[in-house]
């Protein structure tokens, strides 16, 4: 009678301990294939816990009870990591870059309370303002031309920029202030309601031509402020201009470059 008892006693023992093995060998496979990983570490999970619950088996001690829960808990994430790997998007294909000056600019419009802001980009011997969208000027500060791109009708015309005017009317005072780390001078018109004010300094960093080429208006300088004054019905709008960082980084090198799709058109007076 002993004798049976305890060969029963270790069929049983077997029994559970290829139950055991079984278990181990569902949560190795987990890690081959994380798809079907969730359903195997849980049945992982439940099987030490059923294990003790038997009355059979022999009590398991809390260190090996701890060991398997950390094990089970590496396997999760090794399996979570997988599947964020296969799930990360391709990253996007590199954008050609170009080293441009960046010169930011804030509008404030009044009594609308309206604040915009763009930036003129200056690369090379080229240059353009980014508030162009549909139809832009492309400067070139070298041949002394601009190239006027239409991507509505797609296609541009290249001409010679118009010769800047007198100073319609400014006249220099000798107020000065310091703005991005240059002397600027006060330069202010007037006609009748209207009063335009222009703090124009010479930065290094911005070719001096580039706003008489943008403007027309014959100067040196770039206006690092600007306000202006116009009486509207009863009201008065006020446009306020700053310059508010000038710096030097890395933008798309399409910017300066005219879209293939267009095509060349007849040259008409010269842009300005």
């Amino acid at each position: 009678m002993g004798t049976k008892l305890v060969r029963r006693e270790g069929l049983i023992q077997s029994a559970e301990g290829r139950a055991q093995c079984a278990e181990r060998r569902r949560a190795f496979c987990a890690l081959r294939s994380p798809l079907s990983a969730p359903r195997s570490l849980l049945s992982a999970l439940r099987s030490p816990v059923s294990h003790l619950r038997s009355p059979a088996s022999p009590p398991r001690s809390p260190l090996c009870a701890l060991r398997s829960a950390l094990c089970a808990l590496i396997l999760a994430l090794l399996v979570l990591s997988c599947r964020s790997d296969i799930n990360k998007p391709a990253p996007s294909p590199a954008v050609p870059q170009v080293r441009a000056t960046v010169i930011t600019i804030e509008t404030t419009v009044q009594p609308q309370n309206k604040t915009f802001t763009h930036s003129i980009v200056i690369a090379g011997d080229k240059a353009r303002s980014l508030d162009e969208i549909d139809q832009w000027r492309l400067f070139d500060l070298k041949a002394n031309t601009v190239t006027l791109v239409d991507e509505i009708a797609k296609s541009y015309r290249t001409s010679a920029v118009a010769r800047e005017t007198e100073d319609r009317g400014l006249e220099a005072t000798r107020e000065t202030k310091p703005l991005q780390g240059v002397n600027a001078t006060l330069w202010t018109t007037r006609k009748g309601g209207y009063v335009r004010q222009l703090w124009i300094g010479n930065h290094p960093a911005i070719p001096p031509q580039l706003f008489s080429m943008m403007s027309g208006i014959k100067m040196q300088g770039f206006p690092l402020a600007e306000h202006a004054e116009l009486p509207y019905l009863n009201k008065k709008l006020v446009v306020d201009k700053t310059v508010t960082r000038i710096e030097s980084k890395n933008v798309p090198a399409s910017l300066f470059a005219i879209p293939a799709v267009t095509k060349p058109g007849a040259n008409r007076r010269p842009a300005s």
